[in-house]
């Protein structure tokens, strides 16, 4: 998901819950609205944040475990801050199997979240036997709401 694309769900997801929007909309004001939408999100236990494809995964156990993935199944991710090629790397792991990271393009915002201590979770939304590996896994990232 491109960072336009993200920043107007996060528009829509204010709408939703009522909240005024700026029309320039900045990555401090989506952090700020992710804030708001946690604190105010009482009904719901997830908001979801974006759909990615899975990078790395030709590079990892993902092709060894191919048989045993499906859709909708879990995924842990684990934030590497301490990464020496990408400083919001995110590991997504199924089983405790490391399996691809979120894409650097994709995974400043939910570091951050991840950074401030809020549960982001993923599951897997798409196989495919493509020869492509940024078609094979698709995921799902949301943000974990505690219910008021």
């Amino acid at each position: 998901m491109r960072r336009r694309e993200f920043l107007g769900s996060i528009g829509l997801l204010a709408a939703a819950f009522g909240m005024p929007w700026p029309s320039a909309v900045t990555a401090n004001d989506s952090l700020a609205a992710t804030k708001e939408i946690s604190s105010i999100a009482n009904t719901s236990s997830s908001v979801f944040l974006q759909s990615s494809a899975l990078a790395g995964f030709q590079f990892h156990a993902g092709n060894a475990l191919w048989s045993h993935l499906r859709v909708r199944q879990p995924l842990t991710l684990v934030r590497e801050a301490e990464n020496t090629y990408d400083g919001n790397a995110i590991r997504v792991e199924w089983n405790g199997e490391k399996i691809g990271y979120v894409p650097r393009r994709e995974n400043s915002v939910v570091a951050e979240l991840m950074d401030r201590g809020e549960q982001v979770t993923g599951c897997i939304t798409q196989l495919s036997d493509s020869d492509d590996p940024w078609q094979r896994v698709r995921i799902d990232i949301s943000l974990e709401v505690s219910s008021a």
